[in-house]
């Protein structure tokens, strides 16, 4: 701490600097006789503290609160006065003077205002190295030195902890309590964005890396059980890899976060590590397609609560499933998807507004369970919506509709009668046909053929056995003796007289 004694006279100001150094003897302590020489003092060195007498020569005690209320803002200011004149406390007061001390003071006054600004100014010092720390893990700034400044560090971690628990000050005890092998030290804040999780770095140097990273999650296990067991409370941690490079603070940051994810996929464990987070999750994705699309097929028949439960379930087994973080972030990632295309498809058929559901944030939520509720309900409202649609909506309407939406898919006209419109497939087919004056096939053709010449039209680079899976022709051969039979050529004279056209 620098402290600034300024007093013309000589023994006076003697006393408050031994005082000062009985206090501590490695605070350094500065000397002035009036107050021009105090500012050439503080305009070459930061003050913490100032002590100041009122009558002085050249600059006196007011001129220099004024100088320094002014230019110093930081620094504190005490007035030791031998006059206790209301004229003076109040200009004191005007230029921010911290105390104004009558002489002639004793040592325990001076110590108790040397301890009241150490403590503000570690209090000052923390806050401005935890600004520092935020703006690295949250806005991705450039590590700044001051961030390492006095501190060894070979390597680091970030841990995020997550608790429900209120008593935010009793985590930041357990950390404090534990000791961390004597290798390591660290920094804790909240979270930016989630008020129940805080993050520490923790550091260190010494030790071999592995030996080091084993210990400091040896440790974060003893402050989340310790945490635990005070609040009755789940506690849970992700732990980020040992990095060396400050500039990977907030990649570290991301890394813990992602890891504590687990928590949703595992029974068990309440600590993530990289070890853990590393382990072999093979998962084949083609059946998530298959999964997506089975609940989109049923939502768009108007199967719903089949849809909604086979939702539902998939994504409550997911820890079942021993999926990576990746894959469940996915998982959930394409139920959002499907949803809102459902939330289109009812928007379009009943006119109504588009409100569609935001990608939701994993950390703000409990369990699977409670996701895959959330998923649900979702789908069940807009599957409500379409219901209604369906009720208002003319039955032909609505199978036209069906079919150029679905063309790509295998559409037969007894599975629509008896799964989606719950009629005889001969009542359903005569309806259509009374409206239309075509057969539904003939129509599924009509849709199918056209979809085919455009895409041959636009001069596509997909094969002719390609055009043909893309608008729901399983047999190639069949594909090409309808489209001649509709269009009187077959398509791959179409598609070569566009290449010649566009060579």
């Amino acid at each position: 701490m620098n402290v600034l004694v300024v007093d013309d006279e000589y023994f006076a100001r003697k006393a408050v600097v031994q005082m000062i150094q009985d206090w501590n003897i490695e605070a350094a302590v500065f000397e002035a006789e009036d107050g021009r020489e105090a500012v050439e003092l503080l305009e070459r060195s930061p003050m913490d503290v100032v002590f100041s007498d009122i009558r002085m020569p050249l600059l006196d005690g007011m001129e220099l609160a004024k100088y320094m209320y002014d230019n110093c803002p930081g620094t504190a200011n005490v007035i030791i006065s031998g006059f206790d004149d209301f004229a003076y406390a109040q200009q004191a007061i005007r230029y921010k003077v911290e105390h104004y001390l009558l002489k002639p003071v004793d040592k325990e006054q001076i110590w108790e205002l040397l301890d009241r600004f150490q403590e503000r100014e570690v209090d000052s010092a923390a806050k401005r190295l935890e600004a520092q720390l935020a703006g690295i893990l949250y806005d991705d700034q450039a590590a700044v030195p001051g961030i390492s400044e006095g501190r060894s560090i070979d390597f680091y971690v970030v841990t995020v902890i997550r608790s429900a628990a209120a008593d935010k000050a009793g985590l930041h005890e357990a950390l404090r309590s534990e000791h961390w092998g004597g290798a390591a030290d660290y920094l804790a804040i909240g979270d930016k964005r989630h008020g129940d999780l805080t993050v520490a770095w923790i550091y260190g140097s010494g030790a071999a890396v592995s030996e080091w990273g084993a210990m400091v999650q040896r440790a974060v296990s003893r402050v989340v059980a310790a945490y635990g067991n005070r609040t009755q409370s789940r506690v849970y941690a992700g732990i980020s890899a040992a990095h060396t490079d400050l500039a990977e603070l907030s990649a570290a940051y991301k890394e813990a976060k992602s890891a504590l994810l687990y928590r949703l996929l595992s029974a068990e464990r309440v600590v993530f590590d990289e070890a853990y987070v590393k382990q072999n999750r093979p998962y084949r994705y083609e059946l998530l397609e298959e999964w997506i699309s089975a609940v989109y097929q049923k939502t768009v028949k108007y199967q719903i609560q089949e849809a909604v439960e086979l939702l539902r379930g998939y994504l409550a087994d997911a820890p079942k499933l021993e999926l990576s973080v990746n894959a469940y972030q996915d998982m959930c990632a394409k139920a959002t998807a499907m949803i809102n295309s459902v939330i289109e498809l009812a928007g379009k058929k009943d006119g109504g507004p588009s409100l569609f559901l935001e990608p939701i944030d994993l950390h703000e939520y409990d369990h699977a369970q409670h996701i895959a509720a959330v998923f649900a309900d979702a789908l069940n409202a807009v599957g409500q919506r379409l219901l209604q649609g369906r009720m208002k909506t003319d039955m032909v309407e609505d199978m036209k509709h069906y079919v150029s939406e679905n063309y790509r898919q295998d559409i037969v006209l007894d599975d629509l009668a008896k799964n989606v419109y719950f009629t005889a497939p001969a009542h359903l087919s005569r309806l259509f046909k009374k409206k239309t004056g075509m057969r539904f096939s003939q129509f599924l053709l009509s849709v199918r053929m056209e979809k085919a010449k455009s895409l041959l039209d636009g001069g596509t680079a997909l094969s002719i056995a390609e055009v043909a899976s893309s608008v729901g022709f399983n047999d190639y051969s069949y594909f090409i003796q309808m489209y001649k039979k509709y269009y009187g050529e077959t398509p791959g004279k179409l598609k070569k007289q566009w290449e010649e056209g566009s060579g």
